[in-house]
């Protein structure tokens, strides 16, 4: 048997991005969401109280952080993590980026995200 779920999607123009939540069972459970972020845009810097794995699948983007890591630009194929409670975001390129959050929960039942600055 197949079977087709709806996807829900919500802008967050604080992180000027549209995020569709695949999986989502509330906070601190684990979740998967397809991020689109906008030609340019950025997801400041912030923090999440669970670690998050990035699978970019389109577009490019230079990761903003407090490691070794700040600067670097990812692309399609790429896997950027981020430990919990380290300060992380992105700044777009030209042709945005597309990437798949797959995280420990980072929505809050009420939908807002749990972003400490």
């Amino acid at each position: 048997m197949s079977a087709i779920s709806k996807v829900k999607s919500s802008k967050y123009p604080q992180i000027n991005a549209l995020i569709s939540h695949l999986v989502l069972a509330g906070s601190n459970t684990p979740e998967i969401s397809l991020v689109e972020m906008r030609p340019k845009s950025v997801i400041e810097p912030h923090i999440h109280k669970v670690d998050a794995r990035m699978f970019i699948v389109s577009g490019t983007a230079t990761v903003l952080s407090d490691d070794g890591n700040n600067g670097t630009v990812v692309r399609k194929g790429d896997c950027v993590f981020f430990e919990k409670l380290r300060r992380h975001g992105f700044k777009a390129g030209p042709e945005g980026m597309t990437f798949l959050s797959i995280n420990g929960g980072i929505r809050k039942i009420d939908g807002e995200l749990d972003f400490v600055s």
